[in-house]
């Protein structure tokens, strides 16, 4: 890792531009590593493996929550499925009282009807013919 750095260092330290991003420290481990004092990167770095530690126990607490509020989605979508297949089923089936009752309805409107009709072609049978004929 080191000699890949090293590398880098080297690369960008041909460029004129580049080089002022090299010679300025950028982060505190830099400047503590020029300075020789040791123990307070080792400190420094223990804080930020403990802060590593926790946004990794925040991310496993999310993605749980986000799990769980997925799951409850889709439960409460399957609920609402079978709610709606109990209502069109209910829309679609009468109870037997009411389905006897709409089927007497029914029959006696479909008799009236026919008896109506057959009452109207009797009368034209029976009606004096108005054609005259020629003698």
């Amino acid at each position: 890792m080191r000699a890949v750095i090293k590398l880098l260092k080297n690369t960008l330290g041909e460029c004129a531009r580049c080089r002022s991003f090299i010679e300025t420290p950028l982060l505190s481990n830099d400047v503590l590593s020029q300075s020789g004092d040791t123990s307070d990167s080792v400190t420094e770095e223990n804080k930020l493996s403990k802060r590593i530690t926790e946004l990794e126990i925040e991310l496993a607490q999310t993605k749980l929550a986000l799990v769980e509020s997925e799951c409850r989605n889709q439960d409460l979508g399957h609920r609402l499925g079978v709610k709606f297949s109990e209502l069109q089923a209910s829309k679609n089936t009468l109870p037997p009282w009411l389905q006897k009752t709409l089927t007497s309805i029914k029959e006696v409107t479909t008799n009236k009807t026919n008896d109506q009709q057959r009452m109207i072609v009797g009368r034209r049978d029976s009606a004096p013919n108005t054609q005259s004929f020629d003698l």
